[in-house]
C-alpha cells in the first residue's frame, strides 16, 4: 500500500529505485520462502540475476505448486 522507495526529491526517489534493492516482503505478510525467493529474484536490478524469461519464472511456479 506504498511505494518502496520515497526520496527527498524526485532524483533521490529515482536514484533509490535503480541502486537501492528491492525491500522485503513486510513482516505482517506470510510468504513461504520459496514464493520470496523466486519474487525477489524477479525484482533484481542486475537482469544476470534475474529469471531469464517468463518461461523460466513458469516453470519455477511449476515446481512450487
Amino acid at each position: 500500500g506504498k511505494s518502496p522507495f520515497v526520496g527527498s526529491s524526485i532524483y533521490e526517489t529515482l536514484t533509490m529505485q535503480v541502486s537501492n534493492p528491492a525491500p522485503d516482503f513486510p513482516s505482517s505478510v506470510s510468504v513461504p520462502p520459496e514464493y520470496r525467493k523466486m519474487v525477489m529474484q524477479a525484482l533484481e536490478k542486475n537482469p544476470d540475476d534475474r529469471q531469464k524469461s517468463v518461461d523460466e519464472l513458469r516453470q519455477v511456479l511449476l515446481k512450487l505448486a
